[in-house]
């Protein structure tokens, strides 16, 4: 997952051009509500927050009102995506994959909202984001998993294409393994499977060109992909997945990361064998 997947000044570009939507894209706002509505099973506030990719600026209205930041920064390479955001008390532009710049133990919470499929190191984005927090900070963040638009994958594979048309995404064990890596205490991560309907194939299209990059992979094939592909795309679509009510489905696999930065009064896994179960009491229940 660290190798340069993405040139930068091509996703700076997508980002830039997907800005110009003036809605909060469906598809962030509704990722962005389940995300932070975690932070109510949290018994505590977060005085100062700071999100990693501002996208479509949906995080900054999905906060339960309890749980609302004082301070919420936002910091986004895409300087007409910062343009666009509402709701955040200073926008930073700069490369969540360079050094932060803030001091280290800055921030209560720190979230990141479908950001990390566009990172070529999401393992230095996760690092950085634990150095951001403060000691017993919680970090929190989605990402898309390799499930994400099952339905191409298979309309693809079915049409025998020769060459990627889809963006890399990982596996849940593989985002699991990134942070414990980075050194998060207490970590969880689990995910939902969302199905979006819609009435035509051209509208998925629309929402995913909206969302921001679309195929960037480095292997993809270049130039213009022709009408007869795209028509041949939709007719298989069509044929392998429209429901009974004609509507097409469009999956995405939205993986969870929960962590915490270490700190001395959290609690401590015991030691491997060190369980201690009175048998008589085991017994007696039988």
């Amino acid at each position: 997952m660290n190798q340069m997947i993405y040139q930068p000044q091509h996703l700076q570009a997508r980002f830039n051009n997907a800005a110009s939507n003036d809605r909060l894209h469906p598809i962030y706002r509704e990722v962005a509500e389940r995300l932070c509505a975690r932070l109510e099973d949290t018994k505590r506030t977060y005085p100062l927050a700071l999100e990693l990719g501002t996208g479509s600026g949906s995080i900054a209205h999905s906060f339960p009102a309890s749980k609302r930041p004082e301070s919420l920064l936002t910091l986004d390479f895409s300087h007409d995506a910062l343009q666009k955001a509402e709701g955040y008390d200073l926008r930073l532009q700069a490369n969540a994959e360079m050094p932060l710049p803030f001091a280290p133990r800055t921030f209560d919470l720190v979230l990141t909202n479908l950001m990390l499929p566009w990172a070529n190191n999401p393992t230095r984005v996760l690092a950085q984001a634990g150095q951001a927090l403060k000691d017993d900070g919680l970090f929190l963040a989605t990402t898309l998993g390799d499930q994400t638009f099952y339905e191409f994958q298979h309309v693809f594979g079915a049409m025998g294409a020769k060459f990627p048309h889809m963006n890399p995404m990982p596996d849940v064990q593989t985002v699991g393994s990134i942070l414990q890596q980075v050194g998060f205490a207490l970590p969880v991560i689990d995910r939902d499977m969302i199905t979006l309907e819609y009435n035509s194939f051209s509208d998925i299209l629309a929402d995913l060109k909206a969302v921001g990059p679309t195929n960037l992979h480095p292997e993809r094939k270049r130039g213009l992909t022709t009408k007869a592909f795209w028509a041949e795309v939709e007719q298989k679509y069509t044929e392998m997945f429209a429901k009974p009510n004609a509507k097409l489905p469009l999956t995405l696999e939205v993986i969870y990361l929960h962590g915490w930065r270490p700190h001395h009064s959290q609690q401590k896994p015991l030691p491997r064998g060190s369980a201690q179960v009175d048998l008589s009491e085991v017994l007696g229940k039988m």
